[in-house]
């Protein structure tokens, strides 16, 4: 079927309870498909795990910790089946889990400033906390910080042993939170004129912002040794790989802040659209409206890109897609492109992780995510720009 007329009889169901529902559930259930599919696959043939296994080992692990009484079948004194139990709970599922959580991020950021800005083309790097982040985390980089000593001596947070993070890791995390933050705050306080928020002057600020920071991550890159280049290079391509328990555990309290606070605005979103001064005149305080979903955008952006470097199309073409297929509700766009987010990237890093061959030597190589996306987002992105062109 043609994508002309695909869209337009999904169109005419936009409207439809029965329609919405069934895409919600749609989306949850190839989340759950794509999510236990990644963890079973690998590069390597005979480190594929079935899926059934996969989900016995999960449910096992699930009710161990909830102190539930489950039984899997799974025979826990054969060697095999305790490696491959260790893969799945300890390896694979964080790194899947993390995907899920930064593409759901990045997606609800990105359909959030789509609203406020009532620009289907606007992204989260328009707003600086992009560049703010890459700043950050390449300083950190750059100085070579090192948060271990404080996290060893931090005690035992919930489920969360600081012990166990990387120290220059989390100090990259936090030094691009911080700067992403400080860079948000730069731009809407330099768009403000006679006390009002300019959407015009804070998207022209913004740009001006990330041809500064575009320029400092290339200075970096010049004048770093060898092993700060390499890192540098690899953050900036993106990638979730080496991700542990905690890191999910640190990450996740800031998606979940977002997708309870965000989605109260969606009504307030809605009449934005019809333009900043009706909607004032119409009883919203769309100064306060920008600077909470602005702040909030800037908090998941730069969490997200702090623990899985630079992600570039998905707070783009994810809401951008979501909008065509549901209607420019926010009430379902945001919750849908979490969803559709979360599938994208998880989709992305399984098959970066298993599309190249391994080198001679039984080296595996992996496709950083952030490329992944960038050469499925943009011909898709530009897809449905000509589409929007023909409607």
């Amino acid at each position: 079927m043609h994508l002309t007329e695909w869209l337009s009889r999904a169109k005419r169901y936009q409207r439809s309870g029965m329609f919405q529902v069934a895409v919600l559930v749609a989306l949850v259930f190839l989340l759950f498909s794509f999510m236990i599919r990644s963890v079973s696959t690998n590069q390597v043939a005979t480190t594929e795990i079935d899926s059934r296994f996969v989900i016995d080992a999960s449910l096992d692990a699930l009710a161990n910790k909830a102190g539930f009484d489950y039984d899997s079948g799974l025979d826990y004194t054969q060697r095999s089946v305790k490696i491959n139990v260790g893969q799945v709970n300890d390896i694979r599922w964080p790194r899947v889990l993390m995907a899920a959580l930064v593409g759901a991020a990045l997606a609800l950021a990105g359909s959030t400033l789509q609203g406020i800005f009532r620009n289907p083309l606007a992204d989260p790097g328009l707003i600086g906390v992009s560049s703010g982040a890459a700043v950050g985390a390449i300083t950190a980089i750059l100085m070579g910080l090192n948060f271990s000593r404080f996290l060893d001596a931090l005690p035992y947070l919930f489920v969360i042993d600081p012990s166990n993070l990387s120290g220059v890791r989390f100090a990259q995390m936090v030094a691009a939170f911080g700067m992403g933050l400080l860079m948000t705050l730069l731009v809407y306080r330099l768009s403000r004129l006679s006390g009002r928020t300019s959407t015009t002057n804070l998207l022209l600020v913004g740009l001006a912002v990330n041809s500064i920071g575009g320029a400092y991550v290339g200075l970096a890159t010049y004048i770093g040794n060898e092993k700060q280049t390499t890192d540098i290079i690899f953050w900036s391509l993106g990638s979730v790989a080496n991700t542990k328990w905690e890191d999910v555990y640190l990450i996740l309290p800031f998606v979940i802040i977002g997708a309870i606070i965000l989605p109260f605005y969606s009504r307030q979103l809605n009449v934005m659209t019809l333009g900043e001064d009706e909607a004032h005149n119409l009883g919203v305080n769309t100064e306060r409206l920008r600077r909470v979903t602005t702040a909030l955008s800037a908090l998941l952006v730069g969490v997200s890109v702090g623990f899985a470097g630079m992600i570039a199309f998905v707070g783009l073409v994810i809401p951008h897609l979501m909008r065509l297929i549901m209607g420019p509700d926010h009430r379902i766009v945001l919750p849908t492109s979490m969803l559709g987010g979360a599938i994208f990237l998880v989709a992305a890093d399984m098959f970066g992780r298993t599309l190249p061959n391994p080198t001679s030597d039984g080296i595996t190589v992996e496709i950083p995510v952030g490329i992944l996306t960038a050469l499925v987002g943009g011909p898709l992105f530009l897809l449905l720009i000509l589409q929007m062109r023909r409607d």
